[in-house]
């Protein structure tokens, strides 16, 4: 799937037939690339060139593809329920899942919130 701002995610997801039939090889150069790219930047201190490449990459369809993949299929904890106690099995899942994520750098107030939670309870 080529990063393309023109048209949204879902009505791309609507022309996948399959999960599988995606070229995860191509997303993961692509994401990959722009890794790299953003890494050059700081390290050139071109700030300009990072934020445009920072927001391809919170817009990028193939890093969302990929996070989903990566959390869903390739990490130890695939079968384990997140936050919300769910585990996401099915291609329909994990197509929704792509559509619903938000890269925007911001973590979860409930995952900070959880973890002040445990280290409170566990110094009393």
């Amino acid at each position: 799937m080529e990063h393309n701002n023109n048209g949204s995610l879902d009505a791309k997801l609507k022309l996948e037939p399959k999960w599988n039939q995606i070229n995860w090889v191509k997303v993961e150069k692509f994401v990959l690339r722009l890794e790299r790219s953003i890494a050059k930047a700081v390290e050139h201190h071109d700030f300009a060139t990072v934020a445009k490449l920072r927001r391809i990459f919170r817009t990028s369809n193939n890093v969302r593809l990929l996070s989903v993949r990566k959390v869903t299929q390739d990490n130890r904890g695939k079968r384990t329920a997140g936050v919300d106690g769910k585990v996401i099995t099915s291609e329909k899942d994990r197509w929704r899942l792509a559509s619903n994520v938000s890269i925007d750098g911001k973590s979860s107030p409930l995952l900070s919130h959880v973890g002040r939670v445990s280290l409170s309870s566990a110094l009393l």
